[in-house]
């Protein structure tokens, strides 16, 4: 198995393989859940309150308003003045924004990954055509090499590349992959 820095797991992501045949399977990139965070909620450094006790400090005009809510109960809300109008030296009117608490944002529980291998065996059919391959990649190269380099092998080379070419043409039927000749 080539030497890889990811680590490898069954099908269903249980059990950590340590060593696997990847002649008798394939490899594909996944991913498992290395750690889990719960959510961090928003933290109120400031109330309203607060705040409107500051910009009153501040000198800043703050208004109160009260508001029936959806439930019939009443709310207070305060507002700061941020701009005011005047016409002929009267004021008319101002602009007011809501008097908001101070929070620090919260985050959503979150996952981390690990990017991992699965391997996968194969099933009959794709050990097969996995099989077939091999032939094609190994074997026939080997094979179809030509006179030339045929008349150079001796009688025991002969011999043992005719008994490792019939095994490559059973492969289909012995499912064994055959151990190439050192020499080849």
């Amino acid at each position: 198995m080539e030497e890889n820095s990811m680590r490898i797991f069954n099908e269903d992501k249980t059990q950590e393989l340590i060593d696997v045949d990847e002649g008798k399977g394939y490899l594909r990139p996944d991913r498992v859940i290395k750690e889990h965070h719960e959510a961090i909620p928003e933290k109120v450094i400031k109330t309203a309150e607060e705040v409107k006790d500051e910009l009153i400090a501040q000198g800043k005009e703050v208004n109160l308003r009260r508001y029936e809510n959806d439930e019939g109960q009443i709310e207070e809300k305060y507002y700061v003045v941020t701009e005011v109008y005047y016409r002929n030296g009267v004021r008319v009117g101002n602009d007011e924004d809501e008097v908001m608490p101070v929070v620090e944002a919260g985050k959503e529980a979150w996952d981390e990954y690990e990017d991992i291998l699965v391997y996968h065996p194969f099933t009959d059919e794709e050990y097969i055509v996995y099989l077939r391959a091999e032939r094609e990649r190994i074997c026939f190269p080997v094979i179809n090499r030509g006179a030339a380099w045929y008349a150079r092998l001796t009688a025991e080379q002969k011999e043992e590349l005719d008994a490792w070419y019939q095994a490559w043409l059973d492969v289909t039927d012995t499912k064994v992959k055959p151990k190439t000749p050192s020499w080849i």
